[in-house]
């Protein structure tokens, strides 16, 4: 089954942006997707998938994590930024604002996207049960400020 065509989309806006030094995070099951994918829409391009809390992280390319590796091992994402970008797949995922992995990804000061210039949040489902649930989402991605 194909999804919305985030991912795909999103490979061709780095290679586009001409984007360096790119971290995907997102959920386990994102993770394989965004390693078959990257070399279809990038050509000649790679991208390197953590697989396990103990892989080394590259200093240079891109790479692509689980929420859970970017939890365990933000302080050494945060070492090897900073990223030209980092693209949070699932962003939904995120929305408990003080969760250990949100504030992992999300803390402005503490969090990985302290380390970007640019951050893109991937959804193609916003809303799982009521419109209550945006709030959080809008918040992480510092739409609305209350």
């Amino acid at each position: 089954m194909n999804g919305l065509g985030k991912t795909g989309a999103s490979i061709t806006a780095c290679k586009r942006s001409r984007f360096k030094r790119v971290l995907v995070i997102g959920p386990l099951a994102a993770r394989a997707v965004w390693a078959e994918e990257w070399p279809r829409f990038w050509p000649g391009s790679m991208i390197v998938e953590m697989e396990t809390t103990s892989d080394d992280i590259p200093e240079t390319g891109q790479v692509v994590c689980t929420f859970e590796f970017a939890r365990r091992r933000q302080a050494d994402l945060f070492i090897f930024g900073p990223w030209d970008l980092i693209i949070v797949d699932e962003f939904h995922e995120l929305r408990g604002t003080d969760a250990k992995r949100t504030r992992a990804v999300m803390h402005p000061k503490e969090g990985l996207v302290a380390r970007t210039k640019r951050f893109w949040a991937l959804t193609g489902t916003p809303l799982a049960n009521h419109v209550g649930e945006l709030y959080p989402i809008l918040r992480l991605a510092r739409v609305y400020r209350g």
